[in-house]
């Protein structure tokens, strides 16, 4: 805190900028190991995967419904209707 109070009141811009990209490649490279920590948690999770899968058909129905279209059908009832 004490350092923001110097550099708002006696620093020049440029320190500013430079404090500025720094804090900003620190969030980023943050941003970036929890992102790889997640997705090599998520990688082998098949009932993470099953609950997504599920969420993102109830996200479509709801958004048909919300449009007025008709649901859609299962892919395995869809191609015995064919037959």
């Amino acid at each position: 805190m004490i350092a923001a109070t110097w550099l708002a009141e006696g620093g020049s811009i440029g320190s500013q900028a430079a404090t500025m990209v720094a804090a900003l490649v620190g969030m980023l490279a943050i941003a970036y190991v929890a992102w790889k920590a997640v997705q090599r948690q998520e990688k082998g999770d098949a009932e993470l995967a099953a609950k997504l899968k599920a969420d993102d058909e109830r996200a479509a129905a709801g958004l048909r419904a919300e449009m007025g279209l008709p649901p859609e059908r299962p892919a395995d009832q869809a191609s015995k209707s064919k037959q």
